[in-house]
């Protein structure tokens, strides 16, 4: 992942949530209290990798976006340089981009499960893994 997107520090808050939810599930089924035992953990881990390279998560897409946005500053080749140099210039287009390719990745965030919060702004996009109010749980 490069920096022109600056998505990198955001899948590593994503890749936080995913384990501590993880993790929090396996302490709470652990037929002990001395916590999982390390058969557990692997499957913990497994399970932790197949959901962040899942299309459950934005990072595959994440990934290939940062590939294209590098190669668009680095005028890769002509294509690249065209695109960079006038096609992207444009609100328009921009708008487009957000709304349809970068907006459907955005909202696949996932948050602290067990965390009982309210949403209290709504935007025009939905979130797949809203916050869950405490009386809901």
């Amino acid at each position: 992942m490069t920096t022109h997107l600056g998505l990198g520090f955001n899948h590593g808050i994503q890749d936080v949530v995913v384990l501590c939810n993880s993790l929090r599930k396996a302490i709470r089924a652990a037929p002990t209290s001395s916590g999982p035992d390390a058969a557990a953990l692997n499957a913990l881990f497994e399970k932790y990798k197949a959901v962040r390279m899942s299309s459950v998560c934005s990072l595959k897409g994440d990934v290939v976006k940062s590939g294209l946005e590098t190669r668009m500053h680095a005028w890769h080749n002509v294509c690249y340089y065209l695109l960079s140099r006038y096609l992207s210039v444009p609100h328009v287009l921009e708008n487009l981009f957000m709304r349809f390719v970068m907006a459907p990745e955005f909202r696949k965030g996932q948050v602290l499960d067990y965390v009982d919060r309210e949403e209290r702004m709504r935007g025009k996009i939905s979130w797949i893994y809203p916050l869950s109010p405490a009386t809901k749980r």
